[in-house]
């Protein structure tokens, strides 16, 4: 399953972290992961990204008030995830990475469970 990881820059830490939740996955080719750091220099980065979204069955957010509050998240990631999912050709998984004001995607909200990711695995 091709995935797209949608990330604030400011948050990569993040993404490092989420890379290796999914990592075995990976190995077991089960998932493709697709981020915008694959992108080669000198590339047209806008296209590339939103050809990797149309390629995508899975959108992952890593969400953050950095990633809420992205220009260019909300106007061309979230808006083409959407549009895709309410045809039903990608689901969306947000990830809450950081306590944020997420109620504000509350179109992503729907069906979520609101854990911030770091209390996940607390109770095992």
């Amino acid at each position: 399953m091709k995935a797209f990881i949608s990330y604030s820059h400011a948050g990569k830490h993040h993404l490092l972290s989420f890379l290796k939740w999914v990592s075995q996955l990976q190995s077991d080719k089960l998932l493709n992961a697709w981020f915008d750091a694959q992108i080669g220099a000198g590339a047209e980065w806008n296209e590339r990204i939103i050809q990797e979204m149309e390629d995508c069955e899975i959108a992952f957010f890593l969400v953050t008030q950095d990633f809420i509050h992205s220009d260019y998240i909300s106007r061309v990631e979230i808006r083409n995830a959407l549009e895709k999912a309410r045809i039903g050709e990608m689901a969306i998984v947000p990830v809450l990475c950081e306590v944020s004001t997420f109620d504000a995607l509350s179109e992503l909200c729907v069906g979520f469970n609101k854990v911030p990711q770091q209390e996940w695995f607390a109770g095992l």
